[in-house]
């Protein structure tokens, strides 16, 4: 993660275009439920929080949303400690992703970005994405809506698979989604396309490595 300017932005514009990137994918015209008609959420907001959660001081710059609809995890308990007096009305939690999206019982959660350095295959990435998509469809199923935003490591998706399936990354990341959906309880992801298209691809720097994002509205 990049490192902060003093007025909590990232160093790297990439990171900040993929950030409004990520803001764009939910709008009045397609996520009704999501937010209000000037666009803020209604509901809360769950990442991966970086040292001193500085993603919730970009998104409480947006306008469009409270500190208290944010929930930030980290396994690092030493930067949750710091992060809570920082976001006092936020929620924080020193847990590992998949069992916070096990155990959570609410489901008053609109947006869900995995904002990792996994790959787009293997292990890992499975068990990752069906914890997420077994909580967002929890919350759809109360809300009416939920987006997923799946971040992975593209450069490593190639070097480890993909190159050698004559494949791009994202086409390897679209398969493995759309194989990992094909097991689900909810017919509405068994039948969910993911669009190749839409994909957001991003370098946080000339020198590292290329990351591949995936919107996923429920």
């Amino acid at each position: 993660m990049a490192i902060a300017q003093d007025d909590n932005s990232y160093q790297s514009e990439a990171k900040q275009l993929w950030r409004d990137f990520i803001y764009s994918l939910a709008t009045p015209d397609n996520c009704s439920m999501l937010v209000d008609e000037d666009g803020n959420y209604n509901y809360k907001w769950l990442e991966l929080v970086g040292d001193n959660a500085i993603t919730f001081n970009q998104l409480l710059n947006t306008k469009r949303i409270r500190e208290d609809q944010l929930i930030g995890i980290d396994l690092r308990e030493d930067n949750i400690t710091k992060c809570k007096p920082l976001f006092p009305n936020a929620q924080f939690y020193s847990q590992e992703w998949n069992a916070f999206c096990n155990t959570y019982t609410n489901t008053d959660i609109g947006v869900i970005v995995f904002d990792s350095w996994n790959a787009a295959y293997g292990k890992d990435f499975k068990t990752a994405l069906s914890s997420t998509m077994n909580l967002a469809l929890r919350c759809k199923q109360s809300i009416g809506e939920c987006l997923v935003v799946i971040n992975v490591d593209g450069s490593k998706t190639h070097r480890g698979y993909a190159v050698h399936k004559g494949m791009t990354s994202k086409e390897v990341l679209k398969e493995n989604i759309q194989n990992s959906f094909k097991y689900s309880d909810s017919v509405y992801l068994r039948d969910y396309q993911v669009s190749i298209e839409s994909m957001y691809e991003y370098k946080q720097h000339k020198q590292s490595t290329t990351m591949l994002t995936c919107g996923i509205l429920l």
